[in-house]
C-alpha cells in the first residue's frame, strides 16, 4: 500500500502543540523549574515562617514552572521550524510504501526502510498517522494525503497489523535459548 504526502511547517507546529500536553518531559520540565524557583526562594528569602509564605513560594514556584515549561516550548518549537525544510528531508513531498519488512521512506533528500522490529508505536494524533521509529525520527503522514477516510483506515490497518506482526515475531525470538 502506497501514499504521498506533502509536510508543511504548519503540520509540525500542530504536531508538536498536540504533543506538549502528552509527553512526559513536559512534566518533568514544570517538575524541574518549580524546583528551580523554589530552591532559589529559599536563597533568596529565607525560610518562611507562617503558612502564607509557604503558600506564596508554592504559587510562585509552580507558575515559575508553568512558565519555564511555555519558554522551553516554545524555544524547541521554533528550533524545530528553523531547522526544517526540504533539503533536510522534513518538510516536503514524501513518498510511503507498506512493506512486508517494514516502512519504506522516499523524499528529495533520502531513501530508507524503517524496519517493523524497530518501530516503536503507531499512534493517530488528530489529523495525523505518526509512525515512531526513535524518541526523534518519526514518520508523519497526513491524513489529508489519502483520497478519503477509508482509503486512510485501509492504509492504518495494514501499518498496524504488520507492525504488530513483527513485534510479536520479536518478543517470540526472544524467548528462544539458543
Amino acid at each position: 500500500m502506497k501514499v504521498v504526502s506533502n509536510l508543511s511547517r504548519t503540520d509540525l507546529l500542530r504536531l508538536n502543540l498536540s504533543a506538549i500536553p502528552r509527553t512526559r518531559m513536559t512534566y518533568v520540565n514544570i517538575l524541574l523549574f518549580s524546583s528551580i524557583v523554589f530552591i532559589f526562594l529559599f536563597w533568596k528569602d529565607g525560610v518562611p515562617d507562617n503558612t502564607t509564605g509557604w503558600l506564596k513560594y508554592i504559587i510562585v514556584s509552580l507558575g515559575g514552572g508553568l512558565g519555564g515549561m511555555v519558554g522551553d516550548s516554545i524555544f524547541s518549537i521554533i528550533r524545530v521550524l528553523i531547522s526544517a525544510n526540504i533539503k533536510s528531508g522534513i518538510l516536503g513531498e514524501h513518498y510511503y510504501e507498506l512493506l512486508e519488512d517494514g516502512i519504506l521512506e522516499k523524499t528529495q533528500v533520502n531513501e530508507g526502510i524503517s524496519k517493523w522490529e524497530g518501530v516503536l508505536e503507531i499512534v493517530e494524533r488528530g489529523d495525523y498517522l505518526i509512525i515512531k521509529v526513535s524518541s526523534y525520527h518519526f514518520h508523519v503522514i497526513p491524513k489529508r494525503s489519502f483520497p478519503d477516510e477509508s482509503e486512510y483506515k485501509s492504509f492504518k490497518h495494514m501499518a498496524c497489523s504488520l507492525w504488530q506482526k513483527a513485534q510479536k515475531c520479536v518478543e517470540d525470538n526472544k524467548s528462544i535459548d539458543i
